[in-house]
C-alpha cells in the first residue's frame, strides 16, 4: 500500500482501489477530495433535485451509472434512432435509486448519457 492510499481523504476515508491511471480520489466542486464510494454517494443523493444530469450508459445498456460505476438507475427502456451526426443514437427510460423516472440519449452503450427528469403525471 502506498502512502497516497495511506493517507485519509476530506471524508474521512483512504482512496479507492484503483487502477494505474487513476487515483482513486474524485474531485468535488467545493474543492473536497473524496473516496469513490463517497461520491457515488453524493451523486445519488444529487438526483433528489437535478433536472438534468449527466452519467454513463453502462456497457450492457440495462442501467445508468457514475464514472466509477455506481449504480444511478435501472434503464426501463432502450431504443436507436437514426442521428446524422453518430450514425444512430440511444435512447432511453430509466427509474433512479429513489424512484424518479428519468429520459435520455447517449451515443452508444458504454459511453456519456444525458438524462432529464420525467414529468410527473
Amino acid at each position: 500500500m502506498n502512502a497516497k492510499t495511506q493517507q485519509l481523504l476530506d471524508c474521512g476515508h483512504p482512496a479507492s482501489d484503483h487502477g494505474p491511471h487513476t487515483t482513486g480520489t474524485a474531485h468535488t466542486p467545493d474543492g473536497r477530495e473524496i473516496c469513490w464510494e463517497c461520491a457515488n454517494k453524493e451523486e445519488r443523493e444529487s438526483l433528489r433535485t437535478g433536472n438534468t444530469y449527466m452519467a454513463y450508459l453502462s456497457g450492457d445498456g440495462k442501467a445508468l451509472t457514475t464514472w466509477t460505476g455506481g449504480h444511478l438507475a435501472r434503464v426501463t427502456r432502450l431504443w436507436a434512432v437514426p442521428n446524422n451526426f453518430a450514425g444512430r443514437l440511444l435512447r432511453f427510460r430509466a427509474v433512479d435509486v429513489h424512484g424518479a423516472e428519468w429520459y435520455g440519449t447517449s451515443p452508444g452503450r458504454g459511453m456519456y448519457a444525458r438524462m432529464h427528469r420525467a414529468k410527473a403525471a
